[in-house]
């Protein structure tokens, strides 16, 4: 099993967007709020800028929760100007599928495309979704930054569930149910994480994420055609931490429960 990992959005400022509906500002990517989300005008192509600080690393780029399909295309550039993202970028991943694989029609779209470690300011992310039938592009997150993870792979004890949030109520021979759309969620196991990796990497991670900020979780990063049902972008839940069980390393249990998109 590959070794998971994690990432956790760093600051980011929309600088441009070539389309957005008035209801669907693209500014609406960098919050986690539901329902809160990016839709062009009409348009099945565009692009939005997006910048982050300077002598930021990153290696992982998501446009989550779309209604992209598996044939339409997402390109990421990065350089460090706007024009430079067209003319010079120091990065470019070509336009990718949306996804691989199946994806049940109850799952949004989770387009992620990995590249080597890079280093600069302005990110454009191109997507052309050519005689879509919504006639528009939508998407509900962003996220831009370095992964993280253990060096070694998860437990074969993890557990992946849905996180039912409809309100049942019942009475002497009738039931009711308040809707709500379950989530998805992971508990994941590491057995052992090198000592180093846990003060100098890991710990530090979990500190900064800790249950209060939203991280993507990617189980089997070298398999792409698992992530539309598998990938949670979501909350670690509880205190997220470790026990130093061995003479040189750390043992974690982490639970990610996704949030509503």
């Amino acid at each position: 099993m590959a070794v998971s990992c994690f990432v956790k959005p760093v600051p980011m400022t929309l600088v441009s967007a070539g389309s957005q509906a008035t209801n669907g500002p693209a500014v609406n990517l960098l919050n986690d709020l539901p329902d809160m989300v990016w839709r062009t005008d009409a348009v099945t192509s565009s692009d939005i800028v997006l910048t982050v600080p300077a002598g930021t690393v990153v290696d992982c780029i998501a446009l989550l929760f779309s209604n992209l399909r598996s044939t339409d295309r997402v390109r990421v550039r990065a350089a460090n100007s706007t024009t430079a993202t067209i003319n010079s970028p120091v990065f470019d991943s070509r336009d990718q599928d949306a996804y691989e694989g199946v994806k049940a029609d109850n799952f949004k779209t989770k387009t992620i495309i990995f590249a080597p470690d890079v280093t600069a300011t302005h990110w454009r992310i191109t997507v052309t979704a050519t005689n879509h039938p919504d006639g528009f592009i939508q998407a509900s997150r962003v996220v831009i930054g370095k992964s993280v993870n253990t060096t070694h792979d998860m437990d074969y004890s993890c557990k992946q569930f849905s996180r039912n949030q409809s309100i049942v109520t019942e009475g002497n021979g009738w039931e009711t149910v308040e809707h709500y759309d379950p989530l998805p969620g992971w508990t994941v196991k590491f057995s052992y994480i090198p000592m180093d990796v846990w003060k100098d990497i890991f710990f530090p991670f979990l500190h900064s994420a800790s249950n209060s900020k939203a991280i993507l979780f990617v189980p089997i990063p070298d398999q792409p055609e698992t992530w539309q049902h598998e990938v949670v972008y979501g909350r670690m839940k509880a205190e997220p931490g470790g026990d130093c069980d061995h003479y040189d390393g750390w043992r974690t249990e982490l639970t990610v429960i996704g949030l509503a998109s």
